[in-house]
Order: C-alpha cells, then sequence, then structure tokens
C-alpha cells in the first residue's frame, strides 16, 4: 500500500509539473469521478460517473451558493463563506444632505495673476461659515446662472419671490436649475415654430380649409377623451397636427386629413403614454376608414417631415409653472385649462407661441376669479413677470383673443337655446358652430369641477377684455 501511495503521489506530482497537455500528464483509471465521452449530461455530452446530474441551468451560477449550516469549517475547506445580506424591505425615503460644503473655485493669485488650484493649506469653510454664506445671499437678490440661455433674468430683485425656495431639498423637482429648463424650452419653441396663417402661406394649391382644421381638431378631443389619454397628448397631437401641415398640406386632399389626425395622436400617443391605445384602435375609432397600413406609412411621412423633432414644449408645461409662480388655486388654474384648450380648436391661434397662450390662459382666468374688481395690470405681479418672462402687454392680443374666443361661445349658447325655443331660426352657420362643442362638454362635467359652467364667464369682464380693457 505504501508503495502504491508512493507511486500515486509521483504521477500526481509529475502531471502538475507537466501539465495537462504533456504525454505525462495523469490519467485517472475507469471509476468514480471518471468523465466519460458520449454520456447525457445538463448540456455537454459529458457526465461524471458518480455524482448526481443536474438540471438544465440548476447548478452554474443561477443560484447562490449554499450557507454554511452544517459546521462546516472554512479555513479546513480553504473556503471562504460570507453570510449573504438581508435586502432592505424598502428604499428609505432620503432628504437631501444639508451639510455638503460647497465647491471652492479657482483663486487668482495676486502675484501670479493666473488660476491656481486649491493647496492644502487652503482649508474648507467651517459648517458656521457656510450658513452665513447663504444667508447672506439670500438677502437683496439671489443670482440665477443663465448658461447662456436667453429669456432667464440673471438675478430675481427684492419684489420678486423665490417660488422654488421650498423645493431646494427634492431633487426630483430639480429647483437649482429649473430657470435654465424654461429658458431652453422658450428657445426650442422658437426653433419648431408655427407660422401665422401658414395654410394660406402654400400658395392657391391647398384645400385644406381652417374650418377643416378646426373641425379635425374638436374630433381629436373628442377621441382624447373616449380614450382617456394623457393630457399632453392631446397637446402634442394637435401641435403635430399644426407643424405637419403648414409644410405638406399642399400636398394633401381633404380626404387624407382625418388620416394625419388620427396618426398625429397615434405618434403622440407613443411620445407621452406609458401604455399607448394599439394601432387597431386607432382604425376602429375611425369607422375603419383607413387601415392599418395606411397610418403606419403617415406615421413614417409625418415623422420625417418633421425630422424627428417632437420635442416642443407644450402650454401646459408653461402653464403648471406660470400658476406657481402665481400662487393660484385649483380653480383658477383649470379654468386656465379650460380656455387653453379652446384655443386648440381655433387656426387663428395656432401660430402663439405655447408660453404666451399659457401666459394669457392665466391672466384670463385671474382677471374673470378676482372678486375684488382689481385691474389685472395690479394682479400680474412682478413675479409673474419674472417667471413668465412676459409683461401684461407682451400677452395683451393673446388675452384679447382668448376672452374673443370665450365670449363667441356665449353667443353661441345664447342663439341656439333661442333656436330650441322656437324664438329664433337656425342658420347654417349656428349649426356648424354647434358642433365645435366637445372641450366645452369636456370641462363641463364634475372631473373638471363644471368650469365650463361658471357663471362669471358670462359676465361683463370677459366682454371688456375681450375689447381690450384689462
Amino acid at each position: 500500500m505504501t508503495t502504491a501511495l508512493r507511486s500515486l503521489r509521483s504521477a500526481v506530482s509529475s502531471a502538475h509539473m507537466e501539465g495537462p497537455g504533456s504525454e505525462n500528464a495523469l490519467t485517472l483509471p475507469p471509476g468514480k469521478g471518471h468523465l466519460q465521452p458520449g454520456q447525457e449530461g445538463g448540456g455537454g455530452g459529458l457526465k461524471m460517473r458518480g455524482l448526481p446530474g443536474r438540471a438544465a441551468l440548476g447548478d452554474i451560477g443561477n443560484n447562490a451558493a449554499p450557507l454554511n449550516r452544517g459546521g462546516m469549517n472554512a479555513k479546513k475547506d480553504g473556503l471562504i463563506r460570507k453570510e449573504p445580506l438581508k435586502p432592505a424591505r424598502a428604499l428609505a425615503k432620503q432628504k437631501g444632505t444639508s451639510n455638503l460644503l460647497p465647491a471652492q473655485p479657482h483663486v487668482e493669485h495676486p502675484l501670479v495673476g493666473g488660476p491656481t488650484t486649491r493647496s492644502k493649506s487652503m482649508s474648507s469653510p467651517e459648517p458656521m461659515e457656510v450658513v452665513e454664506m447663504a444667508e447672506t445671499a439670500s438677502h437683496g437678490v439671489m443670482e440665477v446662472e443663465t448658461d447662456g440661455f436667453h429669456g432667464v433674468n440673471k438675478s430675481i430683485p427684492g419684489p420678486v419671490e423665490d417660488i422654488d425656495e421650498d423645493d431646494r431639498e427634492n431633487p426630483q423637482l430639480a429647483a437649482d436649475y429649473v430657470n435654465e429648463i424654461y429658458a431652453y424650452m422658450r428657445e426650442l419653441e422658437a426653433r419648431q415654430n408655427i407660422r401665422e396663417n401658414y395654410l394660406a402661406l402654400q400658395g392657391g394649391k391647398v384645400v385644406i380649409k381652417p374650418k377643416m382644421r378646426n373641425l379635425l381638431v374638436d374630433w381629436m378631443v373628442d377621441v382624447h377623451t373616449q380614450f382617456s389619454l394623457l393630457q399632453e397628448t392631446l397637446y402634442l397631437s394637435v401641435a403635430i397636427l399644426d407643424r405637419f401641415l403648414q409644410v405638406k398640406a399642399s400636398t394633401l386632399t381633404t380626404k387624407q386629413l382625418q388620416l394625419v389626425g388620427v396618426s398625429a395622436m397615434f405618434v403622440a400617443s407613443k411620445y407621452e403614454e406609458m401604455y399607448p391605445p394599439e394601432i387597431g384602435d386607432f382604425v376602429y375609432i375611425t369607422d375603419k376608414a383607413y387601415t392599418e397600413s395606411q397610418i403606419r406609412k403617415m406615421e413614417i411621412t409625418i415623422i420625417s417631415s418633421l425630422d424627428f423633432e417632437l420635442g416642443r414644449p407644450l402650454p401646459l408645461n408653461f402653464l403648471r409653472r406660470n400658476s406657481k409662480a402665481g400662487f393660484v388655486d385649483a380653480q383658477a388654474h383649470t379654468l386656465a385649462k379650460y380656455v387653453m384648450e379652446l384655443s386648440l380648436v381655433e387656426y387663428r391661434m395656432a401660430h402663439v407661441p405655447p408660453s404666451v397662450l399659457a401666459a394669457a390662459s392665466l391672466g384670463f382666468a385671474m382677471k374673470v376669479l378676482d372678486s375684488s374688481n382689481a385691474s389685472l395690470v395690479d394682479l400680474w405681479t412682478p413675479t409673474l413677470v419674472h417667471y413668465t418672462s412676459y409683461t401684461l402687454e407682451d400677452i395683451a392680443s393673446s388675452l384679447m383673443a382668448i376672452a374673443d374666443i370665450v365670449q363667441s361661445i356665449n353667443t353661441e349658447d345664447d342663439n341656439n337655446a333661442q333656436t330650441e325655443s322656437g324664438t329664433s331660426s337656425s342658420s347654417s352657420s349656428s349649426s356648424s358652430k354647434k358642433r365645435l362643442r366637445a372641450v366645452k362638454t369636456k370641462y363641463s362635467s364634475k372631473k373638471f369641477i363644471k368650469i365650463a359652467l361658471l357663471p362669471q364667464l358670462r359676465e361683463s369682464v370677459t366682454k371688456q377684455m375681450a375689447e381690450g380693457h384689462f
């Protein structure tokens, strides 16, 4: 036995020195632990005899290593076993760190004159110094970095309130650079603008008329409501429609107009919705007037014509910021959304920049709901001027147009009421306008606190604003 053990040890030592590819490499005799070719295995053609087989992907790293529950000595086995960490039940909600010291800027040496980096001798300010620096910066003027964007004031003067002051500790609100975001959005809306009266600018070959466009948008509002889509989807759908029509209206027929509208909403749904409607839903909503293939083909045409630029800012984005700056309540915000959505249906308002439309809509809502009969000049505070970047004079024309739209709806309602009572004969123009009621019907529901039925909308203040008296 001693001779056999010595021979085995010699063979093992020789195999270790020569390597597996050498002629002297160790070859185990047939028996337990020998690999026999041709046997069924978990994925290779080899199976270790004498050891239990495994299921496919059963033991190759998908499962965690077993714990040392049997009293196995890790040092004797040559293994290092660590107890796995138990995952936390839920992520703890963390507040913003308040003890971070501000980064020190490069210091210009008084003798050399060039920028130098911080040396070890330059100590960071103590926490008390940081607090004093923050308090000093809060007095008088608060600086706002612009990073080259237009439309953002470099400083907030004394009368202007910092509406982001309470949001500093919430990183999701991006309070440190929210002003730069909105400045970039204003530049973006200028680059992706819609020209005024764009259908007439394409020459006499255009068969699409403004009334056709208005009727289509009114139908899109209905479809949007039936599908229960996000508000952003509707605004983006109309923006895609107008931007496409201003470059391709001359190539379209009247029969293709609804196809453009449903395809625009199909694209917007993919862009905004987490679960957008399927293409079959849009085929169904058009009463199968168009096939899936036609919608896909028009989708490609729209995206190509817009050069894949679908990120045009929406009026809704600006309205949320403006409402925050105006410190308005939910009623005023909803009323602003109502008149802003009424403007979507109007072709004459298609060219108004989203930021201007949002500001004018908020100004209209504030004036209508103001019980003190104050002038809009007083209601449009320096804080609103700062964050909207518009004075009352800048939004006056859009404000008058919005008031005129609301006034027209009031007149139509009166005419329709007289027609139903038999005191007045119906006209073709009245019946034509009666069909564009999707927005008012939508905002007359409880979901929108019946804001369209607000009595103040029928008071003289609306007519006064339509005439330019603010």
